[in-house]
C-alpha cells in the first residue's frame, strides 16, 4: 500500500466485510466509522487499493461495478439479471503455471456469468 491512512484502512476493512459491494455501499458503511469522509475520498482510495492489488473491481453490466478483497483467491462470479444477486463460482484454488493456446502464462483468470438465479426462477413457477 502506498501509504496506510486511517481512511484507506477503514475503506479496506469495509470492502473485506461487505464482500461484493458498490462504491455507494462502501461509502455509506465507511461513514459509520468516519463521519467526515467524503465520497471522493472513498472513490480515490478504491482506485489506490485496486492499484495496490488489495481489492479487485468486478465489472457489472446491470449496475454499478462491485468491489471485493483480494484476500480471497480470484474466482468467477454469477450475477442474476433479475435481482442482482452476486454469487461466487468456483473453488478459488490457484492453478500453477497455466498457459493459454498461444503460450502466454496466465496468473489468474475469472469470468462473469449473467443469468437468472434459482431463487428468481422458483418465484416464476
Amino acid at each position: 500500500m502506498e501509504r496506510q491512512t486511517i481512511q484507506r484502512r477503514a475503506i479496506l476493512d469495509v470492502v473485506e466485510r461487505l464482500h461484493h459491494s458498490t462504491v455507494d455501499e462502501i461509502f455509506e458503511e465507511s461513514k459509520k466509522d468516519i463521519p467526515t469522509l467524503s465520497f471522493s475520498t472513498v472513490y480515490r482510495n478504491l482506485v489506490v487499493l485496486e492499484e495496490d492489488k488489495l481489492i479487485r473491481r468486478i465489472p457489472n453490466m446491470i449496475g454499478k461495478d462491485l468491489y471485493e478483497s483480494t484476500s480471497m483467491n480470484r474466482h468467477s462470479h454469477f450475477i442474476c439479471l433479475e435481482c442482482g444477486k452476486v454469487v461466487d463460482v468456483g473453488n478459488g484454488k490457484r492453478a500453477r503455471k497455466v498457459y493459454d493456446k498461444d503460450g502466454n502464462l496466465i496468473y489468474e483468470s475469472a469470468k462473469i456469468s449473467y443469468g437468472v438465479c434459482k431463487d428468481c426462477l422458483e418465484k416464476k413457477h
